[in-house]
């Protein structure tokens, strides 16, 4: 079963998206506070100096968001059937591959912000949570999601 190539390819291509995208807002959410930003809460925004969470806080913050993050990647792994779904039914149509690349961006990005966004409830995450995963959202939909990625030479011939 795992043999087939479309297995393979979802699995893989899941596998990266799950790594980035939900390891990009793991990052972001864990290291914001270190530097006095809070990205959650009823109250986000800037609360203290530079490196002023103390060891046990930033623990605690770390674990409060890989709980969190089981959370998100459920809907994660749904809205990433669908994304699969519909770039390789484009693929398999014999799209053009600069259009199949824009729109797997485009997808990827509103659909991985609206991710975080449905997610983020649990913890009141505020927009820049959100805009981090729609603009990592969109260069993994451009380069790492269509079986041909759009390049710098795509974009010179149509110059």
């Amino acid at each position: 079963m795992l043999t087939h190539p479309l297995v393979r390819d979802f699995l893989s291509r899941g596998s990266q998206y799950l790594l980035i995208i939900a390891g990009s807002l793991f990052i972001f959410l864990v290291l914001a506070p270190l530097a006095g930003f809070i990205p959650y809460s009823s109250n986000p925004g800037w609360h203290s100096g530079f490196f002023e969470l103390t060891k046990q806080d930033f623990w605690e913050n770390t674990y409060f968001m890989a709980r969190w993050l089981r959370i998100f990647m459920i809907y994660a792994i749904a809205v990433f059937v669908v994304l699969f779904a519909i770039i390789r039914v484009m693929e398999y149509f014999k799209g053009d591959a600069e259009t199949i690349a824009y729109t797997s961006g485009i997808l990827s990005a509103f659909l991985s912000g609206y991710v975080v966004h449905v997610a983020g409830w649990h913890i009141m995450i505020d927009t820049s949570g959100v805009i981090l995963v729609f603009v990592v959202g969109f260069f993994y939909g451009v380069k790492l999601l269509p079986v041909q990625p759009m390049t710098f030479e795509m974009i010179r011939k149509k110059e």
